[in-house]
């Protein structure tokens, strides 16, 4: 199931692409699309990661095992909660436009990282499940791995048009909506932590 919606996602994405690059009016029902889409995974991704960030943190430490990084296993609950405020702050940010131009390289920086961890995990399977869903859904490696690069097609495509968002708020307006939904996003998983 998980790869018959990977599939589909990934059509919607060369369709996208194809329709920015080569139909001039559709570029920018094309970049919307792709920035809401994103926008809405990550946010998804770093909600359910962050209602269980223990979870998260196990996960993390599977990683530092299976990389033979036991010495970070100290900052695993740290980057827990971390990983999972960006995540989700940088999707609220691209599905609600805010600092698109800078943020989405953000989005960039995270996907090409674990493109590259779940393309590893595929072929040689460390960890059995990422946890890029949390609980919530599992996924194969492969299945992750594809998955990341359906996400990329999007990312090229909201980089491709970055420069030509138009911005509803003022510069410290949006630096305001950044710092409070991060707050607030850290204060939610600390919140689930202490209450699990």
């Amino acid at each position: 199931m998980a790869f018959k919606i990977i599939i589909i996602f990934g059509i919607i994405g060369l369709i996208s692409l194809a329709a920015y690059l080569f139909i001039p009016k559709y570029k920018k029902v094309s970049a919307i699309i792709s920035r809401t889409l994103i926008g809405l995974l990550f946010m998804f991704s770093g909600f359910v990661k962050g209602v269980d960030p223990l979870g998260t943190m196990y996960r993390i430490e599977d990683y530092f095992i299976a990389y033979n990084m036991e010495w970070a296993m100290f900052f695993a609950f740290s980057l827990s909660i971390l990983l999972c405020a960006v995540e989700f702050t940088t999707g609220a940010l691209l599905f609600f436009n805010i600092k698109t131009k800078y943020n989405v390289w953000v989005a960039v920086l995270m996907m090409l990282t674990f493109s590259c961890v779940t393309f590893y995990d595929a072929l040689y399977s460390p960890v059995p499940d990422c946890g890029c869903f949390g609980d919530a859904i599992k996924l194969s490696n492969w299945d992750t791995f594809y998955k990341n690069l359906v996400i990329d097609l999007f990312l090229v495509i909201i980089i491709l048009y970055r420069n030509k968002y138009s911005y509803f708020l003022k510069n410290k307006q949006e630096i305001s909506v950044i710092a409070i939904v991060l707050f607030a996003f850290i204060s939610f998983s600390i919140y689930n932590y202490r209450n699990l």
